[in-house]
């Protein structure tokens, strides 16, 4: 009858010390191989994300009516605040906005025929993480064989000294308050860069009339709240026609924000007028906060009354 094998107290088997013998050498292989590293979830992003592609591309013509627009970003976006950030001039009414992974896609009614039109997507737009693109981003392309060449442009300041960071609506036509006190977006968009200057570039010169709207947008909403942000309007500033397709040196100076405001609109000498000194008395404005008055309905009128005419008896009746 075979023994069983002899096993000395305090001393381990053999197949014992070499399944131990094994561990310590996996556990060596393994710990041998790390690395320190950042803690988990990587180092902070502070990258801004930027546009990497779209469609259609910049100067692109004869563009369907019927495409769609896509925006490709360079990273993962905060996708309400890149849908907030884009618009168009002229403005176009959108079906349906939608993603692909990076990419904004954009499915317009319909493109109107033989048109420039200029995309812009705003400096507000943010990454995943928060993080602003701090600079926009726009591209221009023609459902006709021809793309617009009109250029405006010009600096913006504020308490003289030039003012980064503006937004700047090229208005065709006019451009006021309405009764709530705010401007809506309209037209060309884009920022003044950091020496206050900025440009328009692929506007229409079909003999249009372009009003000029500056402003600091305090609540990064895209709308000029003239109650509550540093701004300015410039009615019909400029003209461009196939005879004057450039237009530059405009200078606009921002004035503070107004107490009552709704449906005024800043005269066009108004941006580069200095106030006067001293404090106006009241109900008189200063230079730079002229109303011109009479065009929008329902405003407020400040001007000095009329004395009515005295009435005339009726003759058919008895005095």
């Amino acid at each position: 009858m075979a023994r069983p094998p002899t096993v000395t107290a305090g001393q381990p088997s053999a197949p014992l010390i070499a399944t131990s013998a094994a561990l310590v050498a996996a556990a060596l292989v393994v710990f041998g191989c790390a690395k320190p590293g950042p803690p988990g979830g990587g180092p902070e992003d502070k990258e801004p994300p930027s546009v990497v592609r779209t469609y259609p591309s910049d100067g692109a013509l004869d563009v369907d009516t019927g495409a769609a627009l896509e925006v490709t970003f360079s990273e993962d976006m905060n996708r309400l605040s890149a849908e907030r950030a884009l618009s168009s001039a002229p403005a176009l009414e959108i079906r349906r906005r939608r993603w692909d992974g990076e990419t904004l896609i954009v499915e317009p009614v319909a493109l109107p025929d033989s048109t420039t039109i200029v995309i812009e997507i705003g400096p507000e737009a943010r990454d995943y993480h928060g993080v602003a693109m701090g600079s926009a981003h726009s591209f221009a392309f023609s459902t006709g064989g021809v793309i617009d060449r009109g250029v405006i442009e010009g600096t913006v300041s504020y308490e003289g000294e030039p003012l980064p960071g503006a937004i700047i609506w090229a208005c065709r036509g006019a451009a006021a308050a309405d009764t709530a006190g705010v401007v809506r977006p309209c037209g060309y968009s884009t920022v003044s860069g950091d020496s206050g200057a900025f440009r328009f570039d692929n506007a229409s010169a079909a003999d249009a009339a372009y009003s000029i709207v500056a402003f600091l947008d305090a609540d990064a909403d895209r709308r000029y709240q003239v109650a509550e942000e540093p701004g300015a309007i410039v009615p019909e500033a400029v003209f461009l026609d196939s005879e004057r397709d450039s237009v530059g040196g405009l200078s606009v100076n921002l004035v503070q924000p107004r107490e009552d405001t709704s449906g005024d609109e800043v005269s066009e000498d108004a941006p580069t007028r200095p106030e006067p000194d001293g404090e106006p008395s009241e109900g008189e404005e200063t230079p730079g906060e002229r109303i011109d008055r009479g065009e929008a309905p329902g405003e407020r009128d400040d001007r000095a009354e009329v004395p009515e005419e005295p009435s005339t008896p009726d003759e058919s009746e008895p005095e």
